[in-house]
């Protein structure tokens, strides 16, 4: 059984909140297809979790090259 947790409506702001949201995140970064590359397995039907996800943006692109993957992020609030 799943469990969804959200974390969104948390009160408080982290001082780098505001960093990440400010980004451009049209694209994906190079180091997201490095680390794609670096792992050399399919995801596909495999669970991903990102600890210290901060927006989710690693998380998208690993939705968009493994499109059936299960992604699970973490971000602490404080």
């Amino acid at each position: 059984m799943e469990q969804t947790i959200n974390f969104m409506n948390l009160k408080g702001t982290r001082s780098h909140d505001n960093f990440y949201l400010k980004e451009n995140r049209s694209k994906p970064k190079e180091y997201y297809k490095f680390i794609i590359k670096k792992i050399n397995k399919n995801l596909n039907k495999k669970s991903v979790l990102d600890i210290g996800c901060a927006t989710g943006d690693f998380l998208k692109y690993v939705n968009s090259v493994y499109p059936n993957s299960k992604l699970y992020g973490l971000e602490a609030n404080k």
